[in-house]
């Protein structure tokens, strides 16, 4: 195996883990936690959100305080860790602070995985391999929710501690191939890694701006899927009285959609360009989002969950090639640390706002809508980027 699959393997590792199953699994097991009484819908949506305040921790900790020899070490925990979470809230009868606590924990290594893992991977290959790296990379994301999507049926009419334990035994299997790839593969050194610039050069307004503008419309699109992946099967169950095998075979579209999300990213890069692409991806994914704010028919809602879940990966796929594009990998995990961090704090605003509407007695629809125009809002921010593009370059001394 070479370097690069190496690579490749550990970044789809990372954003499987980080995002797929650590974050993405609990949408799924949500509506069958509150159905089994565990516990109610109160408490489920603090889960969920607890687990978005972590995921912010997580990545401000990954800009702030990992230096790049700790960076090894840092993944391989984050995914034992993360895979212990899931393990432990499968114990029934504890203390709400115990499956508080770990849900966290389950966010914060996320977003350590989620930022270390491509970046790490980014920083060593070549640059024309970077495109490629980044369609494997996040195909991990679509990868982790088909697995869950796949497993949780199976295993989640028995109970939801088995549930629970079989999303942890799959963690453990991705951690162990995940330490083995970055076992075997070679430490570099500073002045061995393809994409390093001893002093590179400063960044220019444009740049500055283009970069802001990416994780801006980022941080619209952190607000926009909430709706989706948080109470999408709770919303077909327990709001539209659809069967829960209806809500399953949804959430496997989704995942299905997300497993060719950093595909369709790559093709639509090749078509368009990175900041073409990016506007027209946004444009598909409002739509999709707004769908389920005015329509119920089956058709439609399946529409929903497949554009829903290609765009997720593809959106951030190509946020983080572009954010390369612009900055250079040898700043990436800086920017694209930042560009996480916005994404967490987005979350976490539109979490526990769109928690507390919840459970104050909005309509999911009216969440739905709510998502649909924060990504319409990304679709304007990223024509901005288009324009700013176009606009001539001046230089600057100010460093991102």
């Amino acid at each position: 195996m070479t370097n690069f699959q190496r690579l490749c393997v550990i970044a789809l590792c990372s954003t499987s883990l980080g995002v797929g199953v650590f974050r993405f699994s609990y949408t799924a097991l949500m509506p069958l936690t509150i159905d089994q009484h565990w516990w109610d819908l109160h408490f489920a949506t603090s889960l969920a959100s607890s687990n978005l305040i972590g995921y912010l921790i997580g990545a401000i900790i990954a800009i702030f305080a990992i230096k790049e020899h700790m960076i090894r070490p840092v993944l391989i925990l984050s995914a034992l860790f993360g895979s212990i979470s899931l393990i432990a809230c499968g114990i029934i009868a504890l203390p709400e602070f115990w499956y508080l606590s770990w849900r966290i924990i389950s966010g914060l290594v996320g977003g350590l995985l989620m930022v270390l893992g491509p970046s790490f991977a980014l920083k060593q290959v070549l640059p024309e391999q970077k495109n490629l790296l980044g369609l494997i990379a996040f195909s991990g994301i679509g990868f982790g929710v088909l697995l869950t999507t796949t497993l949780l049926p199976q295993v989640g009419h028995f109970s939801v501690a088995v549930a629970w334990y079989a999303l942890g035994g799959l963690s453990i299997v991705l951690t162990l191939i995940l330490a083995y790839m970055l076992k075997t593969l070679p430490q570099t050194h500073a002045s061995d890694q393809p994409n390093l610039q001893v002093n590179p050069a400063a960044l220019t307004d444009q740049q500055r701006l283009l970069a802001l503008l990416v994780i801006a419309a980022y941080f619209m699109s952190a607000i926009a899927y909430i709706p989706h992946s948080l109470y999408w099967v709770d919303f077909l169950v327990h709001r539209l009285e659809l069967p829960q095998s209806f809500a399953n075979l949804q959430w496997m579209v989704y995942g299905s959609g997300s497993l060719i999300g950093a595909l369709t990213a790559f093709f639509s890069v090749k078509r368009w360009g990175g900041m073409g692409a990016l506007w027209r991806l946004y444009l598909i994914y409002s739509l999709a989002i707004f769908i389920p704010a005015y329509f119920s028919n089956p058709y439609l809602l399946t529409l929903s969950s497949f554009f829903s879940g290609v765009m997720n990966p593809a959106t951030v796929s190509l946020s983080s090639i572009l954010l390369a594009d612009i900055v250079t990998a040898q700043r990436h995990r800086q920017a694209w640390g930042a560009a996480v961090m916005a994404f967490a704090i987005a979350q976490l605003i539109g979490g526990l706002g769109m928690g507390y509407l919840l459970v104050h007695h909005v309509e999911y629809q009216q969440l739905f809508a709510m998502g649909g125009s924060a990504m319409a809002i990304g679709v304007g921010l990223s024509l901005w980027m288009v324009y700013a593009k176009k606009q001539p370059q001046k230089a600057s001394s100010m460093a991102l």
